[in-house]
């Protein structure tokens, strides 16, 4: 995941390198999972980092997440219900 790289500041990450033993923190992680979030639209709790620590696994674990995200549609905002009463 080239996002791991680019969080960490360093040029690559390999498969089978753990995100952890890389110096990825609770910070740093929250970067990474916020940054693929925005990025693909799509959730991804912290926890999948912690469970799936090694780069290809995580990366494998993401690619589920966007395999099966659900699209949703923008809902239209409520009337106001104290303009509407006057």
């Amino acid at each position: 995941l080239a996002v791991v790289a680019d969080v960490l500041g360093v040029p690559a990450v390999k498969a089978a390198d753990n995100v952890f033993k890389l110096g990825v923190d609770s910070f740093t992680g929250t970067r990474i999972v916020t940054s693929l979030c925005e990025r693909y639209q799509v959730e991804i709790p912290m926890l999948c980092m912690y469970d799936n620590p090694i780069v290809a696994d995580f990366a494998a674990a993401v690619r589920r997440s966007i395999n099966h995200r659900t699209v949703t549609f923008p809902v239209a905002p409520a009337p106001d219900a104290t303009r509407d009463a006057r």
